[in-house]
């Protein structure tokens, strides 16, 4: 599929909210559109130049993967911007910071927030994190002193500019069918046709 004015989504949410599991699938029931899906985890500086941060309850030193800092958000916004020149008809960014970059928010046809409690999506950072080898002291001590601190600076006060907050816990086949009707409505309103 082919338009020259492509649809763009934004989706974010904290840690293991399933953010990533959403756009996977997203990204699956739009296959006839052919979306091209930018993950902003493939935009991170590398670990020694990423910035650190002080432990919000212990007073430890930490590298801050949540901050803004932390991404080459330069990049990610070129590369953005030149695949809405493409011709794409679809265009996905999944993301910590998706709805709080001002200049890619502007730029956003939807925007989704993927939301799942804070114990929970603990819970599978604990499971995701364990299977690569790190202690529980070490997985739960950054997270409840980086990780949480910076969700609650920089993503969850997102979730007020969502077009629609998704159930992270549960997904919604509803909202699923709900959103890609949508979608591909507004991809034939923008005149996208096969190439």
């Amino acid at each position: 599929m082919a338009t020259s004015n492509p649809i763009f989504i934004g989706i974010t949410g904290g840690s293991c909210s399933g953010k990533t599991t959403f756009c996977s699938a997203l990204e699956k029931e739009l296959a006839p559109l052919s979306p091209i899906v930018f993950h902003m985890d493939d935009y991170y500086l590398p670990p020694e130049e990423r910035p650190h941060m002080t432990g919000f309850a212990d007073g430890k030193d930490y590298i801050d993967d949540n901050s803004p800092a932390s991404f080459q958000l330069d990049a990610l916004r070129q590369e953005l911007d030149d695949a809405l020149q493409s011709g794409a008809a679809v265009i996905i960014l999944e993301g910590l910071l998706t709805l709080w970059d001002e200049e890619i928010f502007r730029k956003l046809d939807l925007r989704l927030y993927v939301d799942c409690p804070d114990e929970e999506r603990l819970a599978r950072r604990v499971q995701r994190h364990s299977g690569w080898g790190q202690e529980l002291s070490e997985i739960t001590g950054r997270y409840v002193n980086a990780v949480r601190p910076r969700f609650r600076q920089y993503t969850e006060p997102c979730k007020w500019r969502a077009d629609l907050i998704l159930n992270g816990s549960h997904p919604s086949e509803t909202a699923m069918e709900m959103i890609c009707g949508q979608i591909f409505r507004l991809a034939k309103q923008k005149g996208a046709s096969h190439e």
